[in-house]
């Protein structure tokens, strides 16, 4: 007869929740005996590491229910136990697991700055662990980048995990700043950022403008001559793919927008009252050109509108424009051989392996996308309707006669016209110019002349430790279908034929001259005005 049996407990394992740094375990028993129980938990950073861990005592705080605070636990994973003791006898619930993830340490970030008609905001986002620790907010500012160490802190309007900062003044000055925490005396800062309106003529009034990277820019609506174009609003007309371009405004003369920085093209208006277009230019997004100098002729590495200067790639063949005007229109999406046409113009999301025109968006409020008509057009309609393609084959894409519009990309005068495409500093070269640029290039002793790996008749010419890279960019018919992509190539040259309504264009690398008409599109790769 067992007078005496083994005391026998049972023990629940309960939840955990992790405050912060503290952490509380929960568990329960059950004793029907008469003996002192003992209740604790034990915890580790592994499962066989519990039975080697220390028993953290505590008492029961009712219904046989006992828990434990733990403060300061570091961050990590854990398994842990609800233990009872009872005469020497141990008995542990289920293995239960929690984790500690916290940082009394705020994660800042400094974010891009917005510019508007009343001024430069400040933004500033960040993560932080504590709800109970007491956290500000707010930037440094200054006109240099070594004074905003020592700067006055300024308190942000806080929105979530954003916050914010408006500064009155000129948005025409230059700041930097850093967005700022301070928890318990310590500041925790961002990193420091510029915030400016970069002024796009700087160099001087164009049709074109060049946008390396992200960033607010401004230019005055002028027409390279310097005449000034008034209007009532801009906006955005079309882009490769999807809008580059944000926040696009028109205030003092002077249109601003913001750029995100992803490369391809985007065209901007100035509207009438009535939205009617008075002048559009070109934004260009991509790494800055670079200039290519061969005996004292220096050009640009690239066609107008790409955004690579590697002759295999499609996005080497840039832009193509009808000849005289300012405006581009949409280039190829790929690189191939075939000798054929599109199947339909500007046609980007059918199906078939004729379908070359890279995607574009466009703003529905102002144009109806890229449209080809069979008829001429003067200076008035290639303003208005900057993606109608006018091609009329006979008789041309301009309605005036040689002599009247032969000066439209400054053949003539040899200057910048009010129609040239190229950004300031730029022009369209004259026939004798282009050609011996890339003819030169192609004799020079010592050069080495390869047509691209990826197929097609471009040229990839490398002298001098100089790679010159001149893709097969096809062209645009007067039917607006586009041709040969990546096999031959077209540039248009500044030069007017003395011929019925053509132009002079460069031609397959071939020494022969030769005209075309003026309704086609072709790539133009700039000449820099000495």
């Amino acid at each position: 007869e067992n007078t005496d049996p083994a005391p026998v407990a049972s023990v629940k394992t309960g939840a955990a929740t992790v405050d912060e740094t503290e952490v509380t375990l929960e568990g329960s028993f059950r004793y029907e005996g008469t003996e002192p129980v003992s209740v604790g938990f034990r915890y580790a950073p592994t499962q066989t590491g519990l039975l080697a861990a220390e028993i953290m005592p505590t008492e029961p705080v009712g219904d046989e229910a006992f828990l434990l605070k733990i403060s300061d636990v570091p961050n990590g994973e854990y398994y842990y136990q609800a233990v009872a003791e009872v005469e020497e006898q141990l008995f542990a619930g289920k293995t239960g697991w929690f984790k500690v993830d916290f940082s009394a340490t705020p994660e800042v970030a400094t974010e891009p700055a917005d510019i508007s008609a009343a001024g430069i905001t400040l933004k500033g986002t960040y993560k932080f662990d504590s709800k109970k620790i007491p956290i500000q907010l707010g930037f440094l500012y200054a006109t240099t980048r070594e004074e905003v160490e020592t700067a006055e802190f300024r308190p942000a309007e806080v929105d979530g995990n954003t916050f914010s900062l408006e500064l009155g003044g000129a948005t025409d000055d230059t700041y930097y700043y850093q967005a700022v925490a301070v928890v318990e005396g310590t500041p925790f800062r961002g990193e420091v950022r510029s915030i400016r309106l970069v002024d796009l003529m700087a160099d001087g009034a164009a049709n074109c403008f060049i946008v390396p990277e992200a960033g607010w820019y401004g230019f005055e609506t002028k027409k390279p001559d310097g005449t000034v174009v008034t209007g009532a609003k801009a906006a955005w007309v079309w882009a490769t793919e999807k809008q580059i371009l944000s926040d696009i405004r028109y205030e003092n003369g002077r249109i601003v927008f913001k750029a995100t920085g992803d490369p391809g093209n985007e065209t901007i208006a100035l509207t009438d009252g009535d939205g009617k277009i008075q002048w559009s230019w070109h934004i260009w997004v991509t790494e800055r050109p670079q200039d290519q100098t061969f005996e004292g002729t220096t050009m640009l590495d690239r066609n107008i509108g790409a955004t690579s200067a590697d002759a295999n790639l499609a996005a080497s063949l840039g832009c193509y424009f009808q000849w005289g005007r300012k405006d581009p229109f949409v280039g190829a999406n790929v690189v191939q051989t075939a000798d054929s046409y599109e199947s339909k113009a500007f046609d980007c999301i059918g199906p078939g392996e004729r379908v070359w025109t890279a995607r574009y968006v466009f703003n529905s409020d102002l144009v109806k996308g890229f449209t080809h008509v069979n008829k001429t057009m003067d200076e008035t309609a290639s303003v208005a309707d900057p993606c109608t393609y006018y091609g009329a084959y006979n008789s041309g894409g301009w309605s005036g006669s040689n002599a009247e519009i032969g000066d439209f990309w400054g053949g003539v005068s040899g200057s910048k016209a009010n129609y040239d495409p190229c950004p300031a500093g730029y022009r369209v070269p004259t026939d004798d110019e282009l050609a011996a640029y890339i003819m030169g290039l192609m004799k020079a002793d010592g050069a080495s002349v390869a047509n691209p790996t990826a197929g097609g008749y471009g040229k990839v010419i490398v002298y001098n430790g100089t790679t010159y890279n001149f893709p097969g960019s096809g062209l645009r018919a007067w039917s607006a279908l586009l041709r040969y992509p990546g096999r031959v190539a077209f540039l248009w040259t500044s030069t007017i034929s003395a011929t019925e309504k053509k132009a002079q264009r460069f031609y397959d690398f071939r020494d022969a001259r030769a005209a075309d008409a003026i309704c086609q599109g072709m790539a133009v790769r700039c000449i820099k005005i000495k």
